[in-house]
């Protein structure tokens, strides 16, 4: 009975809002009718530009094995469990120029041999890589080609544009059966996720559907599909797309061979909060709508003599600031040598604006990495010395400029580092080797190239001590 009582009001509603249906205008139902039609033409043309990417590499993870220079088993099995394999994955990826530049994510093509894109009219074709940037999870592609071709192109569309409950649809390699095609909508605008700002969708995004297409009604390409979160590795309705904003400014850097002259604005700031707001002397609470508060500026800045410690910049190129990493991702998204104004509000003088030319990172402040080699507990960890660029690019405490950190774990461990990568984090200070203290990341290098006996690292007030045989 209580099943019963519970389905008769829905079947209720269900037949009345048919029967209004029925009664709709006739001239509604063809309008709806040709704008469906219209989306749905839209977004068929711009799946023409999404192509699947089938990769290949070479696994060569060292294998534990116990029997390791055993005769008998040597003779059973002639060592095969530590021959190299053939692995391979498939993501997605968008056309984006004439030229056949595909744009997709780095952790689909990261330590690619051979990349092979696949378009949607069956054409294959190999591709080379131009950029790849693990920490915005963004490459962009070549196709390889002899002769001339003709090349399906994405219309760019503008990810500021977008408003939330706007309908959106991706296109990609969904799982590796072939293309497909989502919908839903925009959920939430400037999510920040790992330090990256993101926009949040409910339209499925599946494995394979990495690095293909976000769209528009309009057939317009967005967005960058590239992570989701879940429970069980299934699509829940969270995904999240990187904003075309990002992409556009890459590709701006990719096709003016300036992809190595990051822009640079040297300022630091922490998250202007509701508590900071309301305790800063002579501030119109009742106008708090977020904002970064100026902690350093550089004395390279091209904002050095006009912006301060305690300004609160509200507003870049007339978007609202909300927090560091929406700062981040305006000042990133300006184009190398282009103006960038800033909206700062200062005590005493209120709100004004201020309008620089943006550099490149000078040399002072260009990260050099170096990945430790050898067989020890610090093989395949990149290091590196902490700059105010990277400071600001990684939204790191400014308290960590001039040290030695671990800037990148490996993604394959040794059996002797098993223990150890238990404890290390990405972004944890080196402060001695064998005894002695660290003040530069060669120093470290150097030391481990005579042997390492010992590290002691730090992350926070916690200090953290291991030994090469423990």
């Amino acid at each position: 009975m209580l099943f019963k009582s519970k389905m008769t009001p829905f079947l209720f509603i269900g037949v009345f809002l048919f029967s209004n249906a029925a009664l709709c205008d006739e001239n509604k139902s063809v309008k709806c009718e040709n704008e469906c039609r219209k989306t749905a033409d839209a977004i068929n043309k711009a799946s023409k530009a999404v192509v699947n990417l089938h990769v290949s590499q070479t696994n060569k993870r060292d294998v534990f094995n116990p029997f390791m220079g055993d005769p008998t088993f040597d003779f059973f099995f002639g060592g095969q469990m530590q021959q190299p394999q053939i692995t391979m994955g498939s993501g997605s990826g968008v056309i984006v120029n004439t030229k056949g530049l595909v744009v997709t994510c780095a952790h689909v093509v990261k330590d690619a041999e051979k990349i092979l894109v696949k378009l949607n009219d069956g054409r294959e074709f190999e591709a080379s890589i131009l950029y790849q940037d693990s920490y915005q999870d963004i490459a962009l592609l070549s196709i390889i080609t002899t002769s001339s071709e003709e090349f399906p192109v994405a219309q760019l569309g503008d990810s500021d544009d977008l408003v939330i409950t706007e309908p959106v649809y991706a296109i990609g390699n969904a799982f590796g059966i072939g293309q497909s095609i989502t919908g839903g909508i925009i959920s939430a605008l400037n999510r920040v996720l790992d330090g990256n700002v993101l926009m949040q969708i409910d339209a499925a995004v599946n494995p394979g559907n990495s690095g293909g297409g976000l769209f528009n009604q309009r057939g317009q390409y967005v967005g960058v599909p590239n992570a989701i979160i879940t429970k069980t590795g299934a699509n829940h309705g969270v995904g999240f797309a990187k904003p075309i904003r990002l992409i556009k400014s890459i590709i701006y850097q990719v096709e003016n061979k300036i992809q190595h002259k990051p822009v640079w604005i040297g300022i630091s700031g922490q998250d202007f909060s509701y508590g900071i707001a309301k305790a800063l002397d002579g501030f119109k609470i009742d106008d708090y709508k977020g904002g970064v508060m100026v902690t350093t500026v550089h004395e390279k800045s091209p904002f050095s003599d006009k912006v301060k410690p305690k300004d609160v910049i509200l507003f870049v190129n007339d978007y609202p600031i909300d927090n560091v990493e929406n700062f981040d991702f305006r000042v990133k998204t300006t184009n190398l040598k282009d103006d960038i104004t800033l909206t700062i509000w200062r005590k005493d003088t209120g709100i004004q604006t201020i309008t620089e030319k943006l550099p490149s990172v000078p040399e002072s402040e260009r990260t050099i990495s170096i990945e430790i080699k050898g067989n020890n507990l610090l093989s395949g960890y990149v290091i590196t010395d902490v700059t105010e660029f990277l400071i600001s690019s990684k939204n790191l405490p400014h308290s960590l400029k001039g040290k030695t950190i671990i800037l990148q774990t490996p993604e394959k461990y040794t059996q002797q580092q098993i223990g150890f990568a238990r404890y290390i984090q990405q972004y944890d200070e080196i402060i001695k080797i064998n005894g002695k203290e660290i003040s530069k990341a060669q120093q470290v290098a150097d030391a481990i190239a005579k042997g390492l006996i010992s590290i002691t690292m730090r992350r926070g007030n916690q200090i953290m001590q291991f030994s090469q045989n423990g």
